[in-house]
């Protein structure tokens, strides 16, 4: 088992949206935001086959993860003149805790009696949420949830991995008498 404490910086939201606005019955808005969060998950590992210096193991984690996204701004514009534009509209960004879990494979290596290589895949899914909150008769906005697969890779170590068993004396055997 394990507990796992993630970050994750922030990442720039692109979008547009189509519609109506005040200008025009066909207008285009870029919508620019940001999104980091923090994690949480607690995590069980089985140990699934071993064979040799290597052992084959599938995990699973549940946790929430705070998602923080920032305000999001959009300016709608005229589809066919891009000159002519409402005013831009800024959106309150949205924070909130979601429900998280991760599914894990991989192999571990024995190097030696304290330390292990650890290779593996991990899937992990961020429930959605909302993303902005009402401004100028628009939002709020929600998002589908993040999914992320990785490749991860590492060391482990054991305390008191390599302490020695108790050396026996040896067993003296007479030479063999031949007669």
């Amino acid at each position: 088992t394990d507990v796992t404490l993630e970050y994750f910086s922030k990442a720039d939201f692109r979008g547009s949206t189509t519609g109506s606005c005040g200008v025009a019955a066909a207008c285009t808005s870029p919508d620019l935001s940001s999104v980091s969060g923090v994690g949480l998950l607690a995590n069980a590992y089985v140990d699934l086959y071993k064979q040799g210096r290597f052992t084959f193991y599938a995990g699973a984690g549940i946790g929430g993860t705070r998602v923080n996204w920032k305000g999001l701004e959009n300016t709608a514009c005229d589809a066919s003149d891009p000159t002519d534009c409402d005013a831009t509209v800024r959106h309150g960004g949205a924070a909130s805790w979601r429900f998280t879990y991760a599914l894990m494979a991989g192999t571990t290596i024995n190097i030696n009696c304290a330390l292990d290589a650890d290779v593996g895949y991990r899937y992990r899914n961020v429930r959605g949420g909302k993303m902005f909150n009402y401004a100028s008769n628009g939002g709020p906005g929600y998002d589908r949830g993040f999914h992320s697969h990785e490749v991860r890779g590492g060391l482990r170590y054991t305390f008191g991995g390599c302490d020695t068993p108790p050396i026996e004396p040896p067993v003296y055997t007479p030479p063999p008498v031949y007669k």
